[in-house]
């Protein structure tokens, strides 16, 4: 049975016509998989669903899912196991007598700050099964029950689209504590899961002038430019793996190649290609030739294979050279073809930008387009994929690289890192794989 793909949510059916919605398929899904933003149902007529959603959403009963066939799926949030807790009169020690709304406060205070998704009613709080935290909450004086039913715990500021997504009930306060939806611009981006564990990390990346609405005309096609498969640097000609993972079996379909190159996105990209762009295009636009060297050295001698590092190589020479060919007498393009071993693809990327005006996270949005379009064309070739197929899959990689972006802004200089074992061990395998479509 084929897979079908669902990218796109409606929160709470919102705007769409009661029949719609009554006519709508249903799916049934637990909190386990509607907190993710990746995961495989099943509905109502028996097919197979992938979800594809922004990293951070999460899904409510109620929602509604739009499938690429263009049917429409209800979400059902399905009864689980769940602990009831509410006050028990007279029972907390340091309350006054049948202050309900003090032992719920207190209850909520002390659950939040040990990270557990909860849910929060006036007169009674909703969590997963837990003994341990059942014992705590039985000593501070509440009545705890166990109890099936379905759980939607709070999203608070942490959902990626809180904005009107809180399950009935739900009261829903902002980031800076005042009750307002909160919505996560490009380059605004917060370290935090998919609704539990958080890391209290608020580390903003905004530069100067980021807060620009639009680009101007012509930055956008300087980006479109660098960003188009047609630039010739020979990207087209690699598959960065990807070949080599189809011939061990690792990806054979769309919704397998989707899987594969999020991830590449996500622990590649945004942990090393990206900063490393983001790094030499302020150094490209400070002055600092000392720096963009660090940083050609460090891209370098992170590669784990030598298919990596000659495609790195390569690719950062023709875009010198295409940059020469341009025209122009910045002497800043003398010293990027100067850089030892040779220059890499981020740091020449970078410079190609450097004069553009675009901020550093659109110039990394245009480096993440790039690479998806080029891998989005590897795997019509390699897997293979029709067109319709690859298209979906870009639409995919475009919700995923402004986060990646935001992450890459944010990242400290010593928590870059190139680590993709599987990554290199098929980029490596396929420097010797018998027969291929691309370059070794």
């Amino acid at each position: 049975m084929s897979l079908l793909i669902a990218s796109k949510l409606i929160g709470a059916g919102r705007g769409l016509a009661p029949a719609v919605v009554r006519r709508a398929g249903r799916v049934a899904l637990d909190w386990d998989s509607r907190q993710k933003s990746r995961f495989e149902a099943v509905d109502s007529a028996g097919r197979r669903i992938g979800v594809f959603l922004p990293r951070g959403r999460i899904v409510r009963g109620g929602d509604v899912l739009v499938v690429d066939d263009g049917s429409l799926l209800v979400v059902d949030a399905l009864d689980q196991p769940i602990l009831v807790v509410t006050p028990a009169p007279n029972a907390a020690p340091n309350a006054a007598p049948g202050d309900a709304a003090l032992a719920i406060a207190k209850a909520s205070y002390h659950l939040g700050n040990r990270h557990v998704p909860l849910e929060v009613h006036a007169d009674r709080l909703v969590l997963e099964p837990d003994h341990v935290l059942a014992e705590l909450l039985v000593r501070m004086g509440l009545r705890v029950e166990a109890a099936r039913g379905p759980f939607e715990p709070e999203a608070g500021a942490y959902d990626a689209a809180a904005v009107g997504t809180s399950s009935p009930g739900h009261h829903q306060v902002g980031a800076n504590g005042h009750d307002q939806p909160h919505e996560h611009g490009l380059g605004h981006g917060h370290g935090h899961g998919q609704g539990q564990g958080h890391a209290h990390e608020h580390g903003h990346a905004h530069e100067q002038g980021d807060a620009a609405a639009t680009l101007s005309p012509s930055t956008l096609l300087q980006l479109m430019r660098l960003a188009s498969p047609s630039l010739p640097v020979g990207g087209f000609s690699y598959s960065e793996g990807l070949e080599s993972a189809v011939d061990a079996g690792l990806v054979g379909d769309e919704a397998s190649a989707l899987r594969w190159l999020v991830d590449q996105l996500r622990l590649g990209l945004s942990r090393s290609d990206m900063p490393v762009v983001a790094r030499s295009l302020a150094a490209w636009r400070r002055g600092d030739l000392d720096d963009v060297d660090a940083m050609n050295r460090w891209f370098t001698t992170t590669r784990e294979t030598g298919e990596l590092l000659r495609q790195a190589e390569q690719t950062g020479r023709s875009l010198a050279l295409w940059q020469r060919h341009r025209g122009g007498a910045d002497a800043r393009l003398h010293w990027l073809e100067s850089l030892q071993p040779a220059p890499t693809w981020p740091v020449a990327f970078a410079l190609a930008a450097a004069d553009s005006g675009a901020a550093a996270r659109d110039v990394l949005v245009a480096f993440g387009g790039g690479w998806a379009e080029n891998m989005a064309q590897a795997a019509i070739k390699a897997v293979p994929l029709g067109q319709s197929a690859a298209q979906r899959i870009l639409a995919a990689l475009a919700v995923e690289i402004p986060h990646c972006v935001a992450d890459a802004l944010r990242l400290a200089p010593g928590d870059m890192q190139a680590f993709t074992p599987m990554l290199a061990i098929l980029s490596a395998r396929h420097e010797e794989q018998y027969s291929r479509l691309f370059r070794s």
